[in-house]
Formats: structure tokens, sequence, C-alpha cells
């Protein structure tokens, strides 16, 4: 059916924000003039207003997933939160809903999880915290918590992506391809959970004020 004009319109301009932990990654849906075909296109831009995007199952790429096992000890940074615990909540939400439409992870050969992952980094032994936060200007604080916390929470820290450093904390597990997706309230109760295994917001000693953007983060 040909797509008309006011509604190639109306697609071109909606646009839809990744909020990643980071607050760096954006998303806008856009429709190819020429096949009417959904893209999915990365761009940078400020806070906007929450657009959900349809789940597209096919498409979820499988997340590569590293070898290494994070020892108990190890300190992992939620970098960049707001500055209260309930936008803090929002943030992880929104981070792990838009990681659910991307990506699976598949530590079973063949078994597809959804990924509902928050992104977070290691702060190695010996390593000041604004070795890993000074990159990210955007955001007023942080949150700091340990792989024991986490484990102890009854969360997994899966070590995703080709960055050493680079973790994701798995806010529900077990949920296959085929199954319902996770409740927002569920999820809002698992972000709840991380932040009060993590203690007390901390001020991020980089933040550069409201209109600083971060750069894209190395996952």
């Amino acid at each position: 059916m040909a797509t008309t004009a006011r509604t190639r319109s109306c697609l071109r301009e909606a646009s839809v924000p990744a909020l990643v932990s980071g607050h760096t990654a954006r998303a806008r849906w856009s429709v190819d003039n020429t096949f009417g075909a959904w893209l999915n296109t990365p761009v940078r831009s400020g806070r906007l207003a929450v657009v959900k995007m349809p789940p597209s199952a096919r498409g979820r790429k499988s997340r590569l997933l590293r070898t290494d096992e994070p020892p108990h000890d190890l300190l992992v940074v939620i970098r960049a939160t707001p500055a209260d615990r309930e936008a803090a909540i929002d943030e992880m939400v929104e981070d792990a809903e838009l990681s659910s439409r991307q990506y699976v992870v598949e530590a079973i050969p063949k078994a597809r999880e959804v990924l509902y992952g928050v992104s977070v980094f290691a702060r190695r032994p010996g390593d000041d915290v604004a070795a890993v936060i000074d990159r990210f200007t955007g955001a007023p604080a942080f949150i700091e918590i340990t792989i024991g916390a986490l484990r102890a929470s009854d969360f997994e820290a899966l070590p995703t992506g080709a960055n050493v450093d680079h973790f994701d904390i798995q806010l529900i597990a077990g949920i296959r391809e085929q199954d319902p997706p996770a409740k927002t309230d569920s999820l809002r109760q698992a972000a709840a959970r991380v932040l009060a295994a993590g203690g007390p917001l901390r001020p991020n000693p980089a933040y550069a004020g409201g209109t600083a953007e971060s750069p894209r983060e190395d996952r």
C-alpha cells in the first residue's frame, strides 16, 4: 500500500530517544522514500520525550559475551545518572527497554535470552573514579557497586562487548524472544533494587552542566 506524503512526513519527524546511562545515544525512526522501509538511525540529541519503538524480535542482534568472569570484589560504575533516584530509575528502565529491543545474549547456544541491560564500566583496583567517568560530562551523578553486591541481590553482570571493562547488568533474566516482554513496573522494581545495593548517588566530578553532551560510550 502506498504511503501518503503526509504520513511519510510525520514518520520522518517522529524521534525516539535511546536513553542509556551515558545520556549519549539517541535514535530516530525515518522512512526511506524509495522503499518505505523503517530505518533506525543513531543520532546525538538532548533529552526528548519518550516515544516507544515497536519491538522487532527478528531484528535483535546477538550481543557479544566475553569469557572472562568478573571477580566478586570488582567495582562497576553506573556512570551517568540524574541527580535524584526516581529519575535515575526512569533512565535505567529506558536503557533496559531499549536494550531489549536491540539485543539478545546466548550464554547457552541457540537459547536467545532478551538483554534487559544497563551498561556499566569496571573500576579496576588502583583506578581513580575520574578515570572511568571523566568523559561523561552530561550527567550530574554516578553510582558505584561491587559485582558481589549485585550477585547478592540476584543480578548478573554480563561481560558484554569487546571492551574488557564493559558489563551489562541484566535487570530481568530468563526472558526468551518468544516470551511476552518484561513489564515496566517489574523493570522499575529491579532498577530500584540495583540502586539500593549501590548506596547513595554520588556527584560526578566531571559534570559540566545541563547543556553538556557526553561522547558515545565504548561498548
